[in-house]
């Protein structure tokens, strides 16, 4: 299966370089994928975000040093890139909810996050495996206008895009929103909330989508849940399997709240 190896060589080499300063955007770009990208695939499987997964890696490599090895504290906080004593216990003392001093006089193992084996990643790659089949559209040059947020593309995206959304509905009645990805290179990107315009009405803060054939799949049900699972499914299964390629440029998420059961189409350009 083409998506469970990228995973395969991330985790290897979070691995190791557990005690390493780790380059989030580096084992994104060599597992083939943008950050913003690599993200989606690899918390679809993985259930934790990159950032999270290192971080209780290597805390819970710590806590064994705590227990099997007789190296000071500050030792293990300066091996585990932690950059004082002071920060590493409060770390571990909000992940474990006690002390690491603690931890070594009662002589008691914390495991929090184990390294995921291949068969164990194997198995939740084929559980993603949902028949996905959209639809196959070509979509002429579109122009968008609306408001953009700049988020981090370290899994923060997931919790900050949907708080975005809900102060948008606050302060605005527009139909049929779309939401729209613009990537980037760097570990920040933008999102926009907007709603298509044509060249007639351009202004300086409106975007340019071009031409492009696009895979559109449709969201039903319990539409925030569903959309980011499917999204999960586009990028950890379905690009690896279709015979398409991203195109590279921008995902569109169609909103439809006026309709008598709401839906959300998710387009992704592709390329053969």
């Amino acid at each position: 299966m083409k998506n469970y190896e990228p995973i395969i060589k991330a985790i290897t080499t979070i691995e190791n370089n557990l005690t390493e300063n780790i380059e989030l955007k580096k084992i994104a770009y060599e597992a083939g994928y943008s950050l913003y990208h690599f993200h989606r695939v690899f918390k679809s499987i993985v259930k934790d975000n990159l950032k999270d997964y290192i971080r209780k890696r290597r805390i819970t490599e710590a806590s064994k040093s705590l227990i099997f090895t007789q190296d000071s504290i500050i030792d293990i906080a300066l091996k585990y890139q932690y950059e004082t004593r002071e920060s590493f216990s409060r770390s571990f003392k909000q992940t474990y909810g006690t002390n690491p001093s603690d931890v070594r006089k009662k002589n008691e193992y914390y495991g929090l996050r184990e390294k995921l084996s291949h068969d164990e990643l194997l198995a939740r790659c084929k559980e993603l495996e949902m028949g996905l089949n959209p639809k196959i559209i070509h979509l002429p040059k579109l122009y968008f206008k609306g408001q953009k947020i700049t988020v981090k593309a370290d899994g923060s995206n997931l919790k900050d895009i949907p708080l975005f959304w809900t102060r948008w509905r606050k302060e605005n009645s527009h139909p049929n929103p779309v939401g729209i990805c613009l990537f980037s290179d760097n570990i920040t990107f933008d999102y926009m909330i907007a709603y298509e315009t044509d060249i007639n009405h351009l202004t300086e803060d409106c975007i340019k989508v071009e031409e492009s054939d696009y895979a559109l799949f449709r969201v039903e049900g319990q539409v925030i849940e569903q959309v980011q699972k499917t999204w999960d499914s586009i990028y950890s299964t379905w690009l690896n399997q279709s015979g398409y390629k991203h195109r590279g440029n921008l995902d569109i998420e169609k909103y439809y709240y006026d309709e008598d059961k709401p839906y959300v189409e998710l387009l992704v350009p592709i390329i053969k």
